[in-house]
């Protein structure tokens, strides 16, 4: 075990709230032996931001145990759209009728009810599969690039081509999500389009997107 490791394992007992919280977001990101187990022991702190942040890690890692946290965070408005993205990773059927309840809230942002839509297609709902799909098609620049990269982090059926499709259009304004999208779905296919992209001088920041897409791709083989 790392000297990171044991440090952020001793950071779990610290007497400070920000530092347990801390230390179990780092956790999350670095994984490895007994971190789950260690992380698990959280979800009863008395702390419920330390509580929150511990679901994610563990969301991160594929351990669901912290459903009920993130369900809680919905009701916060810093913290649903992180709570969102974690519970897209579990698709735990628990989280069903709080996400159904936050998808129909009125005045909500339009990006965070298309996470919620995420989650409810990883859910099963058909209904989330129908508004993303909608979403495609949106004349909104934001709905319609964050419907692309979804389409890829959900490894929607057709999203290889579709993401392709967009990349090799000149003409469409939607590079950088449909490089990121293709990283998420990790699909060996495009390693060729997305070396040609981070080779490419035209658009550094394409390039840089594309260059990661690369590394995420490569991290799944």
């Amino acid at each position: 075990m790392g000297t990171e490791v044991e440090k952020l394992f001793e950071q779990l007992e610290d007497e400070d709230s920000v530092v347990r919280g801390k230390a179990a977001e780092r956790l999350g990101d670095i994984g490895g032996a007994g971190v789950v187990d260690a992380l698990s022991r959280l979800l009863e702190d008395p702390d419920v931001i330390v509580r929150f942040k511990t679901a994610v890690a563990l969301a991160y890692l594929g351990d669901g145990r912290g459903v009920e946290a993130l369900v809680w965070a919905l009701s916060r408005t810093e913290l649903c759209f992180a709570a969102l993205q974690a519970l897209a990773l579990l698709g735990s059927p628990e989280s069903l009728p709080a996400v159904r309840k936050f998808f129909k809230r009125r005045f909500l942002h339009r990006l965070e009810r298309m996470q919620a839509a995420a989650v409810l297609h990883r859910c099963g709902d058909e209904a989330g599969t129908d508004f993303l799909k909608a979403k495609l098609g949106s004349k909104r620049p934001e709905e319609r690039g964050f419907a692309l990269e979804l389409w890829g982090r959900l490894k929607m059926p057709g999203a290889y081509g579709l993401l392709v499709n967009v990349l090799d259009d000149p003409n469409d304004p939607h590079h950088l999500d449909a490089a990121r999208g293709l990283g998420h779905l990790g699909d060996t296919r495009g390693l060729e389009i997305l070396d040609n992209l981070a080779g490419q001088r035209r658009d550094p920041e394409l390039a840089a997107v594309a260059q990661q897409a690369l590394e995420m791709i490569r991290g799944t083989d």
